[in-house]
């Protein structure tokens, strides 16, 4: 039986929103009509559910562009790697987030807070696509134009 798709915005799915419940962070799926791409895949210990929410929605893994970092925090990619290599795909960052991914930086990404006694696993990940202002991503129809916005990080 496949799932619903419950489209948050033209072709945006939230997929905290088509699940039901919440994966920790939000997971956005951009379907371009013959292909798509993530923004963010949260941490390791969803990714299963993430995954079988997209098959169960009828979006073949195989049409999975790329797996946008949107930033290099430890919940919004602990799961990148698994995913990358999982989904059969590329990833995708700001130059700064990339190297915080690929290195598995537990401080930068905040794997590791002492402070708050906090440590989890952050795998290194290959960023294969380094994203900067004004770049376009074509994905099936649709082109996303991408904004440097940083915030609470770099």
């Amino acid at each position: 039986m496949t799932l619903p798709r419950k489209y948050l915005f033209p072709h945006v799915v939230e997929l905290n929103l088509a699940a039901g419940r919440p994966f920790g962070v939000n997971v956005y799926l951009i379907d371009g009509g013959s292909e798509y791409v993530l923004l963010d895949v949260g941490q390791e210990d969803t990714l299963d559910d993430v995954i079988d929410l997209i098959r169960g929605m009828d979006f073949p893994l195989s049409k999975c562009k790329m797996v946008i970092a949107t930033h290099a925090d430890a919940d919004h990619v602990q799961g990148l790697a698994k995913a990358r290599e999982r989904m059969k795909t590329k990833s995708a960052a700001h130059p700064r987030a990339a190297k915080a991914i690929e290195s598995g930086d537990p401080v930068e990404t905040y794997a590791s807070i002492p402070a708050q006694n906090f440590s989890i696993p952050m795998p290194p990940c290959k960023v294969d696509v380094r994203l900067k202002e004004g770049d376009v991503i074509d994905v099936g129809d649709l082109k996303l134009h991408v904004w440097h916005t940083p915030g609470h990080t770099p």
